[in-house]
């Protein structure tokens, strides 16, 4: 399931909170990060709906923090998916 084309590395920051390496940067920070996860469930809850987003001021020409987070209402919890999913693009 897990492919690295131009990662170098994908390290787990804490709950809910990875951070992608990118091998040969782009020109700068200014690339399209995309994201998404696979749920840890099948059941439709609030606690089984799952968002993904970029970390606030966390993308770099070589480098990106993703989250997920559940649908709770008030605390929208940082939690590990199944799995991650990402690709850039942009210019070299």
């Amino acid at each position: 399931k897990s492919a690295s084309y131009n990662v170098t590395s994908v390290s787990d920051a804490s709950a809910g909170i990875t951070v992608i390496t990118i091998a040969t940067d782009f020109s700068s920070a200014n690339w399209c990060c995309q994201a998404t996860c696979e749920s840890t469930s099948d059941t439709m809850t609030v606690t089984n709906l799952k968002f993904v987003r970029v970390g606030l001021a966390d993308q770099a020409a070589g480098s990106v923090s993703i989250e997920v987070h559940d649908a709770t209402a008030i605390t929208a919890v940082l939690e590990d998916p199944t799995s991650w999913y990402a690709c850039g693009y942009g210019d070299q």
